[in-house]
């Protein structure tokens, strides 16, 4: 069991830490910003909240990393993942069950409480604050000035106005004194470089700042008196979130990729090898190309010239939601344009093509150039074919990473996608722009026409409320795979505990093993089973029997 405490202050939850056998209650004279603390750092515990994301960048080395916290009001927990997927909840309101540790907390369920957006909202003004932090025992050596700070957010606001068609807008002066807002601050080093250190013991009134009324907060850290860094990334954010920690404070390209991570964006990576699809090769130099290989876009790590956000994060961001006429959804097979918005030898927005009906989607644009960097304009001349990055395929790209897969600058070149039916052809230049031709070769919707067939083989009554269904899910279909299955259940009855997220190749079976919790004591349990894929399509229901119980799958 685990004890909580609303605390007043630092020094009296200390005192009560001793004593863990009985639960304290505490009376506050003066409100005071609460904090909820574990009392015992063995006892099981139980959280509820929204799963929050970090991403570790160390653009320069070309590695990234994750790091799993939940935030509770004004509490955030670390959290570590033993066997449980947890990008499939991340920017989801949550309940945590598990066991408190030195580091953090160690999962042992989750379950989902209700979906909330995954998407920042983007029609208003966004206010921004940065804090210089410098450290009692560290002698810095270049430091990061105030002036130096209001440049980098005048940089960060001019550039997101541009890429954004003007529909990202930061407020850097909330204040409205003249001046973009930069708040200083001393405070000991934290060796451990926990962006949860600065989120949690900085986020309240900083030099007459009060961080919390800021959608985004900056923390700027200097380097040491030898020129090194404070910690080994160049940059750390909150994935969909408002908190960053800029570890090279004068890359100014640091600066508007941990913002995009900020705002719901995850990696740029590239195929080098030019099959279609992105994976490990097992060369070091291979692996960082791949997981930062798009240098055109500011979500990869930066080459000199000019970057931008590619078209598949214009769509992630809903960019173009008021610009229709600047995105071509596309359903069946023909001949399609793609056009710059503007000419110039520095133009690099043009319209995107959307070619739906995949298990993932392509996104298609053209660029005439990519400014004064002449690999850039080698590499990234002409048609970008772009898909949506996965997940779970072990590279840590996170639920939103985009895959650049082949640029085709050559006019009659083509590129197929065996695996998605599709197959691309550069056919022509026309006026600042190129016409392609886009050819489904299978049906599009040849995967959804046969529905998944569940069969129960077994059923266990494992005590403690508690059933346990062995099933076989079968793909009737000859000629189509189905990728990252998962199960939702709709029951007053039961709860879904737990069940795996599956790939099926065509034709294939395979045996899950799904546990379900008894909500009310009945005998007659009803629960509606779905089958999703990513986007959510039902792909299966059945009845079986249950012992005595009738569970709708």
């Amino acid at each position: 069991m685990a004890f909580f405490l609303l605390s007043c202050s630092s020094e009296f939850q200390s005192s009560i830490k001793s004593n863990s056998s009985q639960t304290d209650t505490l009376e506050c004279e003066k409100k005071t910003e609460h904090t909820l603390g574990i009392l015992s750092s063995t006892d099981e515990a139980s959280f509820e909240g929204n799963l929050k994301l970090e991403i570790h960048d160390e653009l320069i080395k070309g590695k990234t990393d994750l790091l799993y916290s939940l935030e509770v009001g004004e509490k955030t927990i670390p959290l570590i993942s033993k066997n449980i997927d947890l990008l499939k909840y991340v920017n989801q309101n949550v309940k945590i069950t598990g066991v408190s540790l030195k580091e953090g907390f160690s999962i042992s369920s989750i379950s989902l409480i209700h979906n909330i957006s995954s998407k920042i909202k983007l029609n208003e003004p966004r206010k921004v604050l940065v804090v210089r932090v410098t450290f009692n025992d560290v002698l810095t050596r270049e430091y990061f000035s105030v002036p130096e700070a209001q440049d980098m957010m005048r940089m960060l606001r001019d550039y997101y106005k541009v890429m954004s068609l003007n529909q990202i807008v930061f407020d850097i002066d909330a204040n409205k004194d003249g001046a973009p807002d930069v708040a200083s601050v001393t405070v000991d080093r934290d060796a451990s470089c926990q962006l949860s250190y600065y989120t949690g013991n900085l986020r309240a009134i900083v030099d007459g700042y009060d961080a919390r009324t800021y959608d985004h907060v900056i923390y700027v850290t200097a380097q040491n008196a030898n020129g090194d860094k404070h910690c080994d990334y160049s940059g750390r954010a909150s994935f969909n979130g408002r908190n960053q920690h800029i570890n090279a404070p004068k890359i100014d390209s640091i600066w508007t990729h941990e913002m995009g991570h900020n705002l719901g964006l995850f990696h740029a990576s590239k195929d080098i090898n030019g099959d279609g699809k992105i994976g490990f090769t097992g060369s070091d130099e291979e692996d960082i190309e791949e997981i930062y290989g798009d240098y055109s876009c500011i979500m990869s790590k930066r080459r000199p010239g000019q970057v931008h956000l590619n078209p598949l994060n214009f769509d992630e961001l809903d960019l173009l939601d008021n610009y229709s006429h600047l995105k071509t959804n596309v359903e069946t097979s023909g001949v399609y344009s793609l056009s710059l918005l503007h000419s110039g030898t520095g133009a690099f927005h043009s319209k995107l093509i959307k070619v739906n009906g995949l298990d993932k989607e392509l996104y298609l644009g053209y660029r005439k150039n990519t400014g004064s960097d002449k690999l850039l304009e080698q590499e990234y001349r002409g048609l970008n074919i772009y898909r949506e990055g996965n997940p779970n395929n072990g590279t840590n790209w996170g639920p939103t990473g985009s895959e650049h897969i082949k640029t085709l600058f050559s006019k009659g070149e083509s590129f197929t996608l065996s695996d998605l039916g599709i197959r691309i052809t550069y056919l022509a230049n026309i006026s600042q722009g190129i016409d392609v031709e886009i050819e489904y070769l299978n049906s599009p919707k040849s995967c959804t026409e046969k529905p998944l067939d569940i069969q129960l083989l077994e059923s266990k009554d494992l005590g403690d409320n508690t059933l346990e269904l062995r099933a076989r899910i079968i793909n009737n279909n000859d000629s189509c795979s189905k990728d990252n299955l998962d199960f939702i259940l709709e029951s007053s009855d039961l709860k879904l505990l737990s069940a795996p997220t599956l790939s099926l190749d065509s034709g294939e079976d395979k045996d899950i093993i799904i546990k379900l919790e008894k909500l009310k004591d009945k005998e007659l349990l009803k629960g509606l089973l779905r089958i999703l894929n990513q986007r959510g399509s039902q792909r299966g229901s059945k009845l079986i029997q249950l012992n005595k119980q009738t569970l709708c799958l």
